[in-house]
């Protein structure tokens, strides 16, 4: 029987390494990182090298380089990517949509009235998409029936999983009103308590896939009515930056919407979107 690999001497991981890493997850993934990264690189990718078996992380460097096998890569960006989320956040947003932009993109944009199309670039595992889909339901509610449907990308598969299962602790739901968790969640029992699910009648207007927001197909409608890229651009340097804005500003149907992180700007960046503030922008007709 061979013997079990020794990790308890691992290298710390090289600059040389690190270089090398920080290009292959820029070329697959266009998450732009440096050398300052070094410390959270190797936190991130430690269970995949021990995954691989790889003693240090020059054997580590040379069985990602050496692989055919797409799925390892994509394992690696897997756990590269940061997936911080949760329900309603930067609440601002949902609060705009709820009280005027969604009335006057419908107003403004009669087709919009027949089917609503939605696109979260980041989806993690679900939160940003289902606090969408809420307030979308609340909307059509109240104003009258409404044709809608959120996609949801995310270029984790592991999050993904979690998005699919549908499935959050009642404690991190963060709804803005009481009544929404009796209206859009089923909560669990026995084992399950402390846990709910979102109700079918949400679900089946919600579909996640993975995907790179820089692939050449996406799984995503052609022409969108709203685009929710919230804290992904600043994952990418400028030239990413702009690919990503210009793809996405061609995406938008006229008068569609762009929201992106309250902590990111498209100062320096060129796009004919109005802004509108608070991190919100219109497509001209």
């Amino acid at each position: 029987m061979s013997a079990m690999p020794d990790f308890k001497h691992s290298q710390v991981m090289s600059d040389r390494v690190c270089d090398a890493l920080c290009k292959l997850v820029y070329t697959h993934s266009r998450i732009y990182l440096t050398q300052e990264k070094k410390k959270f690189l190797s936190s991130r990718l430690e269970r995949h090298r021990r995954d691989l078996r790889a003693v240090d992380w020059d054997i580590y460097l040379g069985k990602l380089m050496d692989t055919t096998d797409a799925f390892e890569i994509e394992k690696m960006i897997d756990w590269v990517a940061t997936n911080h989320t949760y329900f309603f956040r930067e609440p601002s947003h949902f609060d705009r949509l709820s009280h005027d932009l969604l009335s006057s993109m419908i107003q403004s944009h009669p087709q919009s009235k027949s089917q609503l199309k939605c696109w979260s670039v980041a989806a993690s595992s679900g939160e940003e998409a289902f606090s969408l889909a809420i307030t979308l339901a609340e909307y059509a509610r109240q104003n009258g029936p409404l044709e809608w449907s959120v996609h949801a990308t995310d270029i984790s598969r592991r999050v993904l999983e979690k998005a699919n299962a549908c499935i959050y602790n009642q404690d991190a739901l963060n709804l803005p009103s009481v009544d929404l968790l009796a209206r859009y969640f089923r909560r669990g029992t026995g084992p399950y308590e402390g846990q709910c699910k979102v109700k079918d009648s949400l679900i089946q207007h919600v579909q996640f896939a993975q995907a790179n927001v820089f692939q050449n197909k996406l799984p995503v409608p052609e022409r969108l009515d709203l685009i929710f890229c919230r804290n992904v651009l600043i994952y990418f340097d400028t030239p990413s930056r702009q690919q990503l804005i210009s793809r996405l500003e061609k995406m938008l149907e006229p008068g569609g919407l762009l929201l992106v992180g309250h902590t990111e700007s498209l100062f320096n960046m060129r796009h004919k979107l109005q802004a509108l503030g608070g991190g919100i922008f219109r497509r001209s007709h």
